[in-house]
């Protein structure tokens, strides 16, 4: 509610008691028909809120002011311990008061999102996002739970990664015994390092059963309130099942696990293997509350497996693609033709890097068939 619908509300309230107060003193001229009533209120109530615009209402009438009075009790609703309930246009005018929302990955996962992140194993889902997480940490003070990598394993695949210092990684403490769920210790420590950005990877180490629907409802309740009871993003890395498996298209049902992991998120991203190329993956939205779908079936992104230049592992955008392409195996022929054209471009003095993006096909595979 503006100031100035505060301060209208007040000021109603006072000239009503007075009028009320001193209605038989003069009260010729003051009483109004039902159809200026009903306009006045009208008037007062443009926009839907439950507190009145008095700027253009004459309130000098008892009737009108008493008549406007009920209308802000009828529109307010009585509060009940432990929820919140409040008139539907209040609720949209305070969230048009709020700063705007701001991307975190860009066309992909907003603030105070929970984004579901699913691939098939090995797919290159922790490297998607620890690269992403890179880039978010420069912002954001942001914690990776980490299930999967050791810390020797974290070393072989960034021995000379620059991390931003506001990059956590968090662990079970094994050699501490605890009595709390391990979802609890991980909210405890996202409040006391005031956490904005919380990663978990996966989805199984904070709740082993996510088959049942009252499981995932349950676990999905957790992470939503989370979300909103402290301002956080969560971004949930989890599988798909085997029966997904293969070169088909990625969908919403292809996460593992009960439709309400999915069904209670804000958005889905799904990773998939490319038919054209081993070393190729793609990526494709699969739900976006925020807005419109950006990277669908007919424009999913490109990336391309690798080492960089000092050894830690990336993925590296390539460009875009239809999916219906992208899970389309070169045949026999298409493959030796396009053996013949990297040895061409080869022979022209094109570096493999070229040779990769000319042909569309990774740096790797540019590097085999270069060889041949």
């Amino acid at each position: 509610m503006g100031k100035e619908k505060r301060a209208a509300a007040t000021t109603l309230h006072s000239d009503s008691q007075y009028l009320m107060t001193h209605k038989g003193s003069d009260n010729q001229g003051l009483t109004q028909g039902k159809d200026v009533i009903s306009h006045a209120i009208t008037a007062a109530f443009h926009d839907g809120s439950s507190m009145p615009d008095l700027s253009h209402i004459d309130v000098t009438s008892p009737d009108v002011a008493m008549a406007i009075q009920n209308e802000i009790k009828r529109r307010t609703p009585t509060p009940v311990e432990g929820i919140k309930i409040q008139n539907i246009t209040d609720c949209i005018n305070e969230a048009k008061e709020l700063p705007p929302v701001q991307p975190i990955i860009p066309d992909l996962i907003n603030e105070e999102n929970v984004c579901i992140l699913v691939g098939a194993s090995g797919i290159g889902k922790s490297c998607w996002m620890f690269q992403k997480s890179i880039e978010i940490a420069m912002k954001y003070r942001l914690a990776y739970f980490d299930a999967e990598l050791s810390q020797r394993q974290l070393l072989m695949r960034y021995p000379s990664m620059k991390f931003p210092p506001t990059f956590f990684r968090i662990e079970k403490d094994r050699d501490t015994m605890v009595t709390d769920d391990l979802l609890t210790l991980i909210e405890r420590a996202v409040i006391v390092n005031q956490i904005k950005i919380l990663v978990v990877d996966n989805i199984t180490s904070i709740a082993t059963q996510v088959e049942k629907s009252s499981d995932a409802a349950t676990l999905m309740g957790r992470l939503v309130d989370m979300k909103k009871r402290y301002n956080l993003t969560l971004i949930i890395l989890a599988h798909i099942p085997k029966m997904y498996a293969g070169f088909q298209p990625i969908t919403i049902q292809s996460v593992a696990g009960s439709s309400k992991i999915t069904d209670l998120s804000d958005n889905t991203i799904g990773l998939a293997q490319s038919a054209r190329d081993n070393n190729q993956i793609y990526l494709k939205q699969l739900k976006y509350r925020d807005g419109q779908k950006c990277y669908e079936a007919d424009n999913c992104i490109v990336y391309e497996r690798g080492n960089d230049a000092d050894g830690n592992f990336t993925l590296t955008h390539c460009g875009y693609a239809e999916e219906k392409y992208l899970l389309s195996a070169h045949t026999e022929n298409e493959k030796q033709e396009i053996i013949t054209q990297v040895r061409e471009l080869a022979n022209k003095g094109f570096s493999c890097r070229k040779i990769a993006a000319e042909l569309n096909i990774s740096r790797a595979t540019a590097n085999r068939y270069m060889r041949k």
